[in-house]
């Protein structure tokens, strides 16, 4: 109703708005088309979202380390500046002379320290692996900074994590062991299943790349197959295991082997439940036509 009258207003009185009005996305097509984007290719569902959305926020305020935060969590970084700054109702109470800046005041209860003498200049000999928490040593980084020491002991840190990102990322398995450890780690029908939809994909198309996508800290990743382009994925869940094909919006299906995702305009997917019988002669035939389809698109 306010935004209708506001509309009213602005048609009275000649004046014109910023905004789109209401129940009219045409006038702002470039992010409708994003945000349609976003659900119909980015996310099989409303649940899958929600998790992911919700790995990403813990992994990036409780665990991911911030240079511009000292390598420490936001969260971290919250709770040592909570326990050292006094209550609000507090602060008037403490006489100015004994503030200290940033986030060490003290209780005006309390009495003041003195404040720690000047840091000694940095041995050139000394270990960089660990970032100090003390703190002194928080002290002695920011009064250090002002000579520029500071500044590339920060940089050594990024280098250093940096480094161990590259080496763990040497380390990983190709995507083939993966599937392999991922039907070993479900050990269940859902473990059968996706081996069974695997081979069945392998026999239809025998040049077929398998590979291992969307992989970070709050979420494994996802078994991928391809061929001139990605065909579907593998997705497992709780009750189900989903196979979504990226342009199964384009590929016939007499056969009505997709039952999920049929709002979108791009994809398509077939959810497997327990007791599910798998029509493999329709399957390969739809693998085939996946195929069809990318070898077309990239001529």
């Amino acid at each position: 109703m306010t935004a209708n009258a506001l509309r009213d207003w602005c048609r009275f009185s000649k004046t014109g708005t910023a905004y789109i009005d209401p129940g009219s996305p045409w006038q702002n097509p470039y992010v409708e088309s994003f945000h349609s984007r976003v659900r119909d290719e980015l996310f099989s569902c409303l649940a899958e979202a929600k998790v992911v959305i919700s790995d990403w926020q813990k992994d990036y305020n409780q665990r991911r380390p911030h240079s511009s935060l000292g390598m420490r969590a936001p969260a971290v970084f919250a709770a040592e500046w909570a326990s050292c700054r006094p209550p609000p109702d507090r602060i008037a109470t403490i006489d100015p002379a004994t503030r200290q800046k940033g986030c060490c005041g003290k209780r005006a209860s309390q009495p003041a320290t003195p404040a720690p003498p000047p840091p000694s200049a940095p041995d050139p000999t000394a270990s960089t692996a660990t970032f100090p928490t003390t703190r002194t040593h928080q002290l002695s980084l920011v009064v250090d900074r002002q000579t520029g020491s500071g500044q590339d002991d920060l940089k050594a840190k990024e280098r250093h994590v940096y480094n161990m990102k590259k080496s763990s990322a040497q380390k990983v398995e190709s995507p083939s062991q993966l599937i392999d450890a991922r039907i070993k780690e479900l050990g269940d029908w859902r473990g059968k299943t996706l081996s069974r939809l695997r081979a069945l994909i392998q026999q239809a198309d025998p040049e077929v790349v398998e590979e291992w996508k969307w992989r970070k800290p709050s979420h494994p990743g996802v078994p991928v197959w391809s061929h001139q382009g990605p065909i579907c994925t593998g997705e497992t869940y709780k009750s189900v295991v989903k196979l979504t094909f990226f342009k199964g919006a384009s590929l016939k299906d007499p056969s009505g082997l997709f039952n999920s995702s049929l709002e979108g305009n791009t994809r398509r997917a077939i959810d497997f439940h327990e007791d599910d019988e798998i029509d493999e002669k329709a399957f390969a035939t739809l693998i085939r036509a996946a195929v069809s389809l990318n070898e077309s698109s990239s001529r």
